[in-house]
């Protein structure tokens, strides 16, 4: 666990209970007030890319697309250059 997250949750686990519901209770109404900001919004996480592969993008067409290294340089060994 990072150091940072240890230190939180001392500090957490320190605090009044007051304070912790005061946080608590503004993290609900966070959460509400993102709800009816944007009420479509729903949370999808982008894929990761898989090893050997690099994005290309083409300025031109606005679009990428995903190329194996292996396809690109055949011939070539994969070098830590082309790894992700």
């Amino acid at each position: 666990m990072p150091t940072s997250k240890k230190l939180s949750n001392i500090l957490w686990e320190e605090l009044s209970i007051n304070y912790r519901e005061f946080f608590t209770d503004l993290a609900s109404k966070v959460v509400i007030e993102h709800g009816q900001v944007y009420p479509d919004y729903k949370y999808e996480p982008k894929k990761r890319c898989r090893k050997g592969t690099i994005v290309i993008c083409d300025p031109q067409k606005k679009e990428r697309s995903l190329t194996s290294v292996k396809k690109m340089f055949p011939n070539e060994q994969m070098g830590t250059v082309f790894k992700m």
